[in-house]
């Protein structure tokens, strides 16, 4: 789970909205162009490459899959790194070095399991035993198993999860989706600032859940609520009060107009919520 600002990505995303348009119309073409698997599994193939390429825009500015990306943003959780800002203090970074180094033992992030093992358990964010880790990491990056095994922690993590919460609310729209995949990533699944704890929240604001026969577009009236999106003033924060999740308010406002419900097509600022 990421604590990284991302104010100043967003600011530029202007730009990056040209990007994801180009990358939005190949996945759709590819879709289109899939020999078998019925028409249900080309469309699901393709809205999961674009839900992750637009998560990777709030969390690296782009839409490039950034698994070589580690840095320390001095926000209280350690090294942050990947393709969802995995935090050495959050204990996330620590399970993918696990999964790696089962399989492939001898790889140079291996020495740094104890340790962050130690750090995921005490929440800390020191950095004293972690020398070399970000050289360690990046040389990793190159290697397609590590790359997996982010794949694999994101979807253990964050998306099944997160489809899994949207299944039992009743959400069927794409940008419901994102939303609830995109949350997870941000906050986590389990916890007191969590998705599951914000879903908890507005469920009972709206006194149901789409599942129950609230409409599912009826949240955009709740203050500061997309379909079932964290009230970002409220939940920027860790356990603690601290914040450091400041860049959540930047996630897309109001990811749909009526009727534009459907994979969000990041061509059109308004789809993307980014029109104020």
């Amino acid at each position: 789970m990421t604590g990284r600002s991302r104010a100043v990505k967003l600011a530029v995303s202007a730009s990056v909205l040209a990007v994801l348009a180009v990358v939005v119309l190949t996945a759709r073409a590819n879709s289109t162009n899939q020999d078998g698997g019925g028409a249900g599994t080309s469309s699901s193939v393709s809205e999961r490459q674009i839900l992750d390429k637009i998560v990777s825009v709030f969390e690296n500015g782009v839409t490039d899959l950034q698994y070589d990306y580690i840095e320390d943003l001095g926000d209280g959780r350690g090294y942050t790194a990947g393709r969802a800002g995995f935090c050495s203090a959050c204990g996330d970074m620590c399970d993918i070095v696990r999964r790696y180094t089962d399989r492939v033992p001898s790889n140079a992030l291996a020495r740094y399991l104890p340790t962050l093992s130690a750090l995921a358990r005490e929440g800390s964010d020191n950095l004293t035993l972690l020398d070399g880790l970000p050289s360690a990491w990046q040389s990793a990056a190159i290697d397609p198993v590590f790359r997996q095994v982010q794949d694999s922690v994101v979807d253990d993590t964050y998306y099944q999860p997160a489809m899994g919460l949207a299944a039992r609310q009743g959400l069927s729209t794409a940008v419901s989706r994102l939303i609830m995949y995109d949350t997870a990533v941000q906050h986590g699944v389990t916890g007191a600032d969590s998705l599951t704890a914000i879903t908890e929240q507005v469920t009972a604001q709206l006194g149901g859940s789409p599942g129950t026969g609230i409409d599912e577009t009826v949240a955009r009236r709740v203050p500061r609520a997309a379909p079932f999106r964290p009230r970002a003033a409220q939940h920027a924060r860790d356990p603690g009060g601290v914040v450091c999740l400041g860049g959540s308010r930047g996630r897309p406002r109001q990811p749909a107009r009526p009727g534009q419900y459907g994979t969000p097509d990041p061509a059109s600022d308004q789809s993307m919520g980014l029109d104020g």
